[in-house]
């Protein structure tokens, strides 16, 4: 972490963690607040809005669409199962002991999604 973060020190204002799952940003949570004031760092939670200024981190605001909670999503989409898919076809194939067993396992997988075109 002592990389060009430390650069940037010290941070006057805030930092805000905004991308990854919850597990990965408390741990780099865990890992700035040796650097940075905890109170400087932020995770805000879906839909909500700060207005930044050039002397503080701003006020928050609360979400402005009522359809969210307001708290992190847990929830993972199809992007997300389409992810694990694709690396478990990788597993699958890196398991396989020879050419022919992989190629086994792509045209099952071609014929799958034959079977199964997309609707329109």
């Amino acid at each position: 972490m002592k990389t060009g973060f430390c650069k940037r020190l010290p941070i006057r204002h805030g930092v805000f963690l905004v991308h990854g799952e919850e597990p990965a940003l408390n741990g780099l949570q865990a890992r700035l607040s040796g650097l940075v004031d905890p109170q400087r760092i932020v995770m805000p939670t879906i839909d909500q809005t700060f207005e930044l200024t050039d002397t503080a981190r701003g006020r928050s605001h609360p979400p402005q669409r009522p359809a969210s909670t307001g708290r992190r999503s847990q929830h993972l989409d199809w992007h997300n199962d389409v992810s694990k898919l694709i690396l478990d076809i990788n597993d699958a194939l890196t398991a396989s002991t020879d050419e022919r067993s992989r190629g086994v396992l792509i045209r099952r997988l071609r014929r799958a999604l034959e079977e199964n075109p997309p609707a329109p």
